[in-house]
């Protein structure tokens, strides 16, 4: 036998023996929630579902749904029942408020400004700002009147 031939042969029952092994199919994706879907539609009814996500979060069942409604990005958690927990959207450097846009330029004088997310977590108001200086890029979180919070 040639070295062709034994390399060939080798190959060969190399594929069948990766053709053998059993395949296992990824895990189905469980059902969006009715309650979700309906909470979403009801609030959202233009924005395009991109993705859902269904997690766990302190140890309780939740749907994070993934939209775009007019160009604007938005993330939404919601418990199974419909009860929305949290809401990121992604929002434009000139709807901060006023008391934002100050902390955020002294605490990140001259960096470049990159995504900015409002986020509401059950009512509790909150600014993500991604911001890049000298080479470093950063998250600052802000609450409505210009505080600095942990990230």
């Amino acid at each position: 036998m040639t070295v062709l031939s034994r390399s060939t042969l080798a190959l060969l029952a190399l594929l069948a023996g990766a053709i053998a092994l059993p395949v296992q199919a990824a895990a189905p994706k469980p059902p969006t929630p009715a309650a979700v879907l309906g909470a979403f539609k009801q609030a959202y009814p233009k924005a395009t579902i991109k993705r859902t996500i269904h997690e766990e979060r302190d140890g309780k069942a939740v749907v994070e749904i993934e939209s775009v409604d007019h160009g604007l990005r938005r993330d939404l958690l919601y418990a199974v029942d419909g009860h929305l927990l949290e809401c990121e959207e992604t929002i434009p450097a000139d709807s901060l408020p006023v008391t934002v846009r100050e902390a955020l330029n002294r605490e990140a004088p001259g960096a470049k400004v990159g995504r900015i997310e409002r986020i509401d977590r059950e009512g509790v108001v909150s600014y993500s700002i991604n911001v890049k200086a000298k080479g470093k890029a950063r998250e600052i979180l802000l609450d409505p009147t210009g505080n600095t919070l942990e990230p």
